[in-house]
């Protein structure tokens, strides 16, 4: 194997890795910070951290059911 392919997927790896990373931590992150500062609704925030990071549409949460 050439350095080159060694070079390439060394690169895959660590970009694979910091993008699972940076999902996991955007989904963390919110229900982190409310439940550290006491908030009332910390476990919703964590679930509509989770929620946001997963869906396509980041603000469906907000809106009314059946909108289009």
């Amino acid at each position: 194997m050439p350095g080159y392919d060694i070079f390439a997927w060394i690169v895959l790896v660590i970009l694979v890795t910091s993008a699972i990373g940076v999902f996991c931590i955007a989904g963390w992150l919110p229900g982190h910070i409310a439940k550290s500062r006491n908030h009332p609704r910390a476990q919703a925030v964590t679930v509509a951290g989770w929620n946001g990071s997963v869906s396509k549409r980041q603000n469906h949460c907000d809106e009314p059911l059946g909108s289009e």
